[in-house]
């Protein structure tokens, strides 16, 4: 009860977790996604939130993760090194065969997470290359110059 007047009392927004664990006994989750607590000291609690709220928090943050890890490495020095590559004109084997020196992916993920978004915003622009086979459409990349 100290720890748990000492937290009201700070007004932190965090809630210490040896509280959690000192006070609830266990807590039981129905199928409609609430929850209820019962107290160490024969109290139960119910929240109005839902487990599946609880679960759509957590995905969010992943994504947020994710998002913030994907943006550093768009602007680490794995990608900073391609740009630097494809002042010439390079093909997406070139630029894959390039990254896999420097890191581990697939030419899928090359072209998704790094080729089209750095196209996108307008850093590399395009040409067709004539390929070996006339059929196949082959595009090159390359840094634009007033970049």
């Amino acid at each position: 009860m100290k720890n748990l007047k000492a937290y009201i009392k700070s007004e932190s927004k965090a809630f210490p977790g040896e509280i959690y664990t000192d006070v609830v006994d266990h807590a039981a989750v129905y199928k409609d996604g609430s929850i209820v607590y019962h107290l160490r000291f024969g109290l139960e609690w119910t929240t109005d939130e839902v487990y599946s709220t609880f679960q759509e928090q957590c995905e969010r943050e992943r994504r947020a993760k994710a998002k913030a890890k994907y943006e550093a490495f768009l602007k680490g020095p794995e990608v900073a090194a391609l740009l630097e590559y494809c002042h010439e004109p390079r093909t997406v084997k070139e630029m894959l065969t390039f990254m896999l020196e420097r890191k581990q992916m697939g030419k899928t993920t090359l072209v998704d997470r790094v080729v089209m978004p750095l196209f996108k915003e307008g850093t590399f622009e395009r040409f067709k290359v004539q390929g070996q086979r006339k059929n196949i459409r082959e595009y090159a990349y390359r840094v634009k110059e007033n970049r």
